[in-house]
């Protein structure tokens, strides 16, 4: 069970992140000689979403070096990531208008906008992402407990005692005092 929630968090990571560099919403300001059309992307209206993209997508690549323990820290930094990514994107869907004039200002200055602010499909394409990201942490955090724990590289393979070296350890326990019959 531990793969498909690694792949589905790095591909929500990148998703999130191609994400944010798309239109998310577009329209008109005032201008001082016309009205001029405007597009803002994802990151621009909403910067926590790259952040939460590289969050998520790191949480996907750690996974798969990650003990129970580092898993499950792993895993509930995903969730809450996902969460916090949830309630930025949802605030931009709340009030396009006012994301796009809050992006717009803090690059322009004081703008003002000519009719209504139009919401692209990436905007809406993010909460989804999301949701998965979330939904594939919190299985990944109830599941963590029964996945396989890998090798390490640095483990090595500790040959079983053939006869002849046990009879050695028996001559190396008298040498050193101790009774190998006990």
């Amino acid at each position: 069970m531990k793969r498909p929630v690694v792949v589905a968090l790095i591909v929500s990571g990148l998703a999130l992140l191609t994400l944010g560099a798309i239109t998310w919403v577009s329209g008109q300001v005032d201008a001082v000689t016309a009205p001029v059309d405007v597009a803002v992307t994802g990151a621009r209206v909403s910067p926590a979403v790259l952040t939460i993209g590289l969050v998520v997508l790191a949480s996907g690549m750690a996974l798969t070096l990650a003990a129970r323990r580092a898993a499950r820290a792993i895993l509930a930094l995903n969730v809450v990531a996902a969460i916090g990514g949830l309630v930025a994107v949802v605030l931009v869907l709340r009030d396009p208008a006012g994301a796009l004039l809050g992006a717009l200002s803090d690059a322009v200055g004081a703008v003002e906008l000519v009719g209504s602010a139009t919401v692209h499909w990436a905007a809406y394409a993010a909460p989804a992402v999301l949701l998965v990201a979330l939904g594939f942490g919190v299985v990944g955090l109830v599941r963590v407990g029964s996945w396989q724990q890998g090798r390490s590289r640095f483990d090595v393979a500790v040959p079983a005692a053939d006869a002849r070296t046990r009879a050695l350890d028996d001559w190396d326990a008298l040498s050193e005092g101790r009774d190998p019959s006990a």
